[in-house]
């Protein structure tokens, strides 16, 4: 794989093992996850439950939102990623009026935005109104 230009990432799979890794214009940067399905995002995008567990890789025009779907007693423990490939903001907005979305910041947020290139974390549905983030990569306000 090519190294990037500063300020820059790419993002390669390992085809023997299915694995997603990131290079910096340094060196790699690491692993992300193996052996999943990818979910190419350009615009607007409301996740469901047939995104669950996939990679969801943005790559579109600024501005765009990805809502998660809403937390329901009966998909409590759900998980996706999401992984901003471009520089555009990317904003992630959860969909029940109740839910929040905690991160390492903000406590009871509606929306959070991806700002830089690579920016990626994984949204984890952890109560019956709670988002928490984790494996966070890059920069979210």
């Amino acid at each position: 794989v090519a190294t990037p230009a500063s300020g820059y990432v790419s993002v390669f799979r390992d085809d023997t093992y299915g694995a997603f890794q990131v290079k910096d214009s340094g060196t790699l940067v690491g692993g992300i996850m193996a052996g999943v399905a990818v979910n190419t995002l350009a615009a607007n995008t409301t996740i469901t439950a047939a995104h669950l567990g996939e990679f969801n890789l943005y790559n579109g025009a600024a501005s765009q939102t990805i809502t998660l779907p809403e937390i329901t007693p009966s998909n409590i423990g759900m998980q996706l990623t999401i992984f901003e490939l471009d520089g555009d903001d990317i904003i992630v907005s959860r969909a029940g009026s109740a839910d929040v979305i905690v991160n390492a910041t903000t406590v009871n947020a509606t929306t959070v935005t991806g700002t830089t290139i690579g920016a990626y974390a994984t949204f984890t549905a952890v109560s019956a109104d709670m988002w928490v983030m984790t494996n966070i990569g890059g920069t979210w306000t």
